[in-house]
């Protein structure tokens, strides 16, 4: 699955149709996203600067991790299709 257009309003990627394209794997209950990617927080303005991070869920119930498993996430900034992050995750 993806997440997209961010930043997502009040930190819950509802409709899914504006923001998660693909398999929705994601955490769509209130406040299951944080960080610089969503607005919902105090400390959630929407820009993603040096020393920030971005929290997202992957709730069991859509997908069944083992500890171990690899979880791939890739952060692209769209208008330039500059590749900001790419990491493989373990499931502890």
């Amino acid at each position: 699955g993806t997440l997209h257009n961010f930043p997502i309003e009040g930190d819950d990627p509802n409709p899914t149709s504006e923001y998660v394209s693909g398999d929705d794997v994601f955490d769509n209950s209130h406040n299951s996203i944080e960080g610089s990617i969503g607005t919902g927080d105090v400390d959630d303005d929407g820009m993603w600067s040096t020393g920030e991070y971005v929290m997202f869920r992957i709730p069991s119930t859509e997908v069944y991790l083992n500890s171990g498993d690899a979880v791939y996430v890739k952060i692209i900034h769209t208008p330039t299709n500059t590749v900001i992050i790419e990491e493989t995750l373990t499931a502890s």
